[in-house]
């Protein structure tokens, strides 16, 4: 009996430690954005996290977080000039690493740039 108390209690926790990895820290996708960045605000609820908007070429918004403050750091100085952003997403959003801008766009995750560089 022990046996299989133990086996079930293992099963239970290798698959949730399969869930949470699978949903919240294996990339779904990653790409490159171009745009005008037309936002960057620091928030503080309930983790400092950096969020922005890009006026992408195609004129669709695009909603991202920032995670490193020095990535946040070097986008502030590209407020309304245009840039290009490399951006990984995640299925499911933590709250550590940002907002989650479902209702910005169709499905979950989470958009968060790890690179900007200067277009022009």
């Amino acid at each position: 009996m022990r046996r299989i108390f133990f086996f079930v209690v293992s099963a239970g926790i290798v698959a949730g430690i399969i869930y949470v990895y699978w949903n919240y820290y294996s990339p779904v996708s990653e790409g490159f954005k171009e745009g005008r960045l037309e936002q960057l605000a620091r928030k503080y609820q309930p983790f400092e996290t950096f969020e922005g908007v890009l006026n992408c070429t195609d004129g669709k918004p695009f909603y991202f977080s920032v995670a490193d403050k020095e990535i946040a750091d070097s986008l502030s100085r590209y407020v309304a000039k245009p840039v290009r952003l490399h951006y990984v997403r995640y299925r499911r959003s933590l709250p550590w690493r940002g907002d989650n801008y479902a209702s910005a766009r169709l499905g979950r995750g989470q958009d968060i740039v790890d690179e900007v560089r200067a277009l022009r």
